[in-house]
């Protein structure tokens, strides 16, 4: 949400765009993990440092590590992270 909040206030979407995405965003089967505070902030903290990606980045990385599911993103150091541990990439370019 905040990349897209982002796009709004760099006049690169419109809100009507990002609620148009938001709609499409909610009709996915999405999952939300619970956590395991200790457990994922240490694993999350270490793969932080050892990727050199921000806590958000990372945070993306660990859960498509966890549940072994596809990363879509742009971020060129989380590309070459995800290539690294093993995690399919979603094209879109």
């Amino acid at each position: 949400m905040n990349a897209l909040v982002m796009g709004v206030r760099r006049q690169r979407l419109t809100f009507d765009q990002v609620l148009e995405f938001v709609e499409a965003l909610a009709a996915l089967p999405i999952l939300i993990a619970a956590p395991n505070p200790m457990a994922d902030w240490t694993s999350l903290l270490t793969l932080a440092i050892q990727t050199q990606l921000t806590i958000y980045d990372a945070a993306y990385l660990q859960l498509a590590i966890q549940h072994r599911v596809p990363l879509a993103t742009l971020d060129k150091e989380l590309k070459m992270a995800a290539r690294t541990a093993g995690v399919v990439l979603i094209d879109l370019a």
